[in-house]
């Protein structure tokens, strides 16, 4: 076969070519990715900026202008390239690999690649977390070899991956641990609330753009924080154009009809891709972020089986038991064969490893805010409320199992553990209302005084408080007081009690106790 070869830059791919590349990665088996992508890099670029879009360079191997191998680079000098956006300080990239139209590389079209890189005057060739299992990274190394670059490879982290034999049930069996895990956190959360999965993309209950709303507001409430204007501009930009290749999936848990939990996949081909999950830490106690990741699955199988789930690189405990499967990825860096060669990969390796490591250390050292002003002093206001006639119905609570882990959900806390460790011996739980408005923790009562220690209010903005004080005071048939927070700078200094808004409200199911009022 008679193949073309170039060197491609970024306004040489027209939307004909982009559509061609794309059709590359589905075809690679469970070597898939989205990483490999038209629709991954344009994305990229979009929030990299025209400098680097300008650095780009594309060696092609074509067939009748058609793609059929490609190595997007990134030109740091006329002597040095790299693998585009999985450079050691640019992390936007987790995977590298020459882009392929098939599971098994054909070594012609990688010689043609190498011998365009190498037609270019390019003499330092660093290539970024190359997957090992991919049968493409060594034909790519023993090309180069082949092409007289000496090459180093070394191990720098690793895959995460769970290879997938049958459908959902032999899924299920094979992570019996935690399918019950996820089972017994899903029964408990039903038997409060309502929980619902809604899907977005691919044709289902709304379009991408509409979970990306969802999603960011639920990152911003995760302990990632808010999406950085740039990264905010390339996820985004990635999302709509997986949407159009039908590849994208964006799922949200729902709990009481609240967005608690979002997760991001991509179906390519034969392989299911992790990207991206953010969930609201006030709703930590009953784990919307692993029963999501269980249903998320459920509903990928649900549309065919795939042959392999990609977790993704780095470590956290959900990946630690979900990708048995590990293989290395290689940090590459290839030379034009010199006398020194050889002998200097060591120290160039090092001296590229340090460099980043020492930009992340400026940066992190660098603070570009002002020195931080004393914090002004917290300001209360005290509240007294007699055991008078309470206008609202006020009813202590029994504190079983259920009522615990719902007091932790609208509380905030991150598990009933967590929340219990506040607590005071003497303290009780009085909720208000009819529907419930609010939860009162009071302390014991000392000299016919109780001091209120926590207020969650489960009616968005239910003030003023005295009504809910009231109803404990009569309910408790004690005199309360309690420290709130000022709504004025000129209250008194001190501590004010915690005030928690709830994302939920008070279960149902929990609201009929033979101690409630009438």
């Amino acid at each position: 076969m008679s193949y073309q070869v170039a060197v491609l830059r970024s306004d040489d791919v027209d939307p004909a070519f982009a559509s061609a590349w794309d059709a590359l990665p589905p075809e690679r088996g469970i070597q898939a990715d989205f990483y490999d992508s038209h629709a991954w890099l344009s994305s990229w670029l979009q929030g990299a900026g025209p400098a680097v879009a300008g650095r780009l360079r594309i060696p092609a191997v074509l067939d009748d202008g058609r793609p059929v191998a490609l190595l997007p680079l990134e030109a740091r000098s006329r002597r040095r390239w790299e693998s585009a956006g999985a450079s050691a300080v640019d992390t936007h990239r987790k995977r590298y690999r020459p882009v392929l139209g098939a599971e098994k590389p054909e070594d012609e079209a990688l010689e043609l690649l190498v011998d365009q890189v190498a037609a270019a005057g390019v003499r330092e060739l660093a290539l970024s977390r190359l997957p090992a299992r991919d049968p493409a990274t060594d034909a790519l190394l023993e090309a180069l070899r082949r092409g007289g670059f000496a090459v180093h490879a070394h191990e720098r982290s690793n895959d995460c991956l769970a290879v997938v034999e049958g459908g959902w049930a032999e899924h299920r069996r094979r992570f019996a641990s935690y399918d019950r895990s996820v089972r017994t956190k899903s029964n408990r959360l039903r038997s409060l609330w309502e929980v619902s999965l809604h899907e977005y993309g691919r044709g289902a209950g709304g379009s991408v753009t509409d979970g990306f709303a969802l999603y960011e507001e639920l990152h911003q409430r995760s302990w990632k924080g808010s999406l950085a204007g740039k990264v905010r501009r390339e996820r985004l930009e990635l999302l709509r154009r997986t949407e159009r290749l039908g590849w994208c999936r964006l799922y949200v848990l729902r709990v009481a009809g609240v967005p608690a939990a979002a997760h991001v996949w991509f179906r390519v081909g034969d392989v299911a891709t992790w990207l991206s999950t953010a969930y609201d830490l006030r709703l930590a106690a009953v784990s919307p972020g692993s029963i999501l990741m269980w249903r998320a699955q459920e509903s990928l199988f649900g549309e065919s089986p795939p042959r392999l789930l990609d977790f993704m690189p780095g470590d956290n405990p959900q990946k630690d038991r979900l990708s048995p499967d590990r293989a290395p990825l290689l940090l590459v860096e290839a030379a034009r064969r010199t006398v020194v060669t050889g002998v200097t990969f060591p120290v160039r390796r090092r001296a590229r490893d340090v460099l980043p490591r020492a930009v992340r250390r400026l940066r992190r050292g660098r603070d570009p805010r002002p020195a931080e002003r004393p914090r002004p002093v917290a300001r209360t206001r005290r509240v007294e409320v007699a055991p008078g006639a309470g206008t609202l119905p006020a009813a202590a609570l029994e504190l079983d199992t259920a009522r615990r882990r719902a007091l932790a959900v609208v509380g905030g806390h991150a598990s009933p553990e967590a929340m219990a460790e506040r607590w005071n011996e003497g303290d009780s739980w009085w909720l208000v209302g009819d529907p419930p408005a609010a939860l009162v923790r009071l302390g014991a009562v000392v000299g016919a005084l109780a001091a209120v220690l926590e207020l969650v209010l489960l009616e968005p903005g239910f003030l003023p408080v005295e009504p809910l004080l009231g109803a404990v005071a009569a309910a408790a048939g004690t005199r309360i007081t309690a420290e709130l927070p000022a709504e004025h700078a000129d209250g008194e200094p001190g501590t004010p009690i915690p005030v928690h808004q709830a994302v939920l409200p008070w279960p149902a199911s929990l609201t009929d106790h033979p101690d409630s009022a009438a």
